[in-house]
């Protein structure tokens, strides 16, 4: 899985993540993890593929007794985060460090999440012991990533609605955050590192958009590949948001509902 190209590594893109991408489409999922892993007393946790903070931010504001390290390669992204968390009552790390880099003590957390990072992470065994090292004995990783487009069904749309225009090259680009990671493959490196009680559970929530087909065009130019359609010629661009506005009607309950969206999600603990 070549994921080199897939980046967020602008601030302009990084800041289309934070403004569009988030509200829309990660924070209730960030809602959804923090709320089945309560309670949350005292816990050292590491936010991992951090971006710009919003397991971060969500887990501040509800519990000031908490150590967090918020960790991403991505400047820009933790540049956002940390003023996000400005004014944070935590104790907030902010690392910017690959995985297999972080600077964080072995047996230190209670705790790591990655929602939606660990699909993008060149050597996942690696970074599988990484996450076991930094975990107290008896510590949790949880770990989402997203299933087939054909499963998140917008970013499906988006991507049958380039290659209708021949556009593979940039639909699969669009595919990596999705059509790599079987539930199978996510669970494999963790069983190899020596996790205990490893599961892998599926998720699946409703897109909704509150201001319907504008904000559908606006998500799709606010996801990596945005530069990419960006630079297409007005009659192209009117052909890709025609395509899009085609394949929405058949998985739209309404003008406000873009499909559904579909993860795995992983628990794996370390031995005591």
């Amino acid at each position: 899985m070549k994921t080199q190209n897939f980046k967020f590594d602008t601030n302009t893109i990084a800041q289309a993540y934070d403004t569009v991408l988030v509200p829309i489409l990660f924070k209730s999922w960030a809602q959804q993890l923090i709320k089945d892993l309560e309670p949350w007393h005292k816990q050292t946790v590491i936010d991992l593929a951090a971006g710009t903070g919003i397991i971060t931010n969500m887990l501040e504001e509800q519990n000031k007794n908490l150590t967090i390290y918020a960790v991403d390669m991505n400047g820009q992204m933790l540049n956002i985060a940390k003023k996000h968390c400005a004014n944070a009552k935590a104790k907030i790390t902010f690392i910017e460090s690959d995985v297999e880099s972080m600077d964080i003590p072995d047996n230190s957390a209670d705790i790591v999440i990655c929602q939606q990072g660990f699909q993008f992470f060149p050597n996942k065994l690696n970074a599988a012991k990484k996450i076991k090292n930094v975990l107290k004995p008896g510590g949790k990783a949880v770990i989402s990533t997203w299933k087939p487009v054909e499963e998140c069904q917008f970013f499906g749309a988006i991507c049958h609605s380039l290659e209708t225009m021949n556009e593979h090259d940039i639909s699969n680009l669009m595919r990596l955050p999705f059509d790599f990671m079987s539930a199978s493959a996510l669970k494999q490196p963790f069983t190899e590192a020596g996790f205990n009680m490893v599961n892998v559970t599926e998720q699946q929530k409703d897109l909704i958009v509150p201001n319907g087909v504008p904000q559908a065009i606006e998500l799709a130019y606010a996801t990596p590949i945005g530069p990419q359609l960006k630079a297409f010629s007005i009659e192209k661009s009117n052909a890709f948001k025609s395509n899009l506005m085609r394949h929405l009607k058949t998985i739209s309950k309404h003008d406000k509902h873009l499909g559904h969206m579909t993860s795995l999600i992983l628990t794996a603990h370390k031995p005591i």
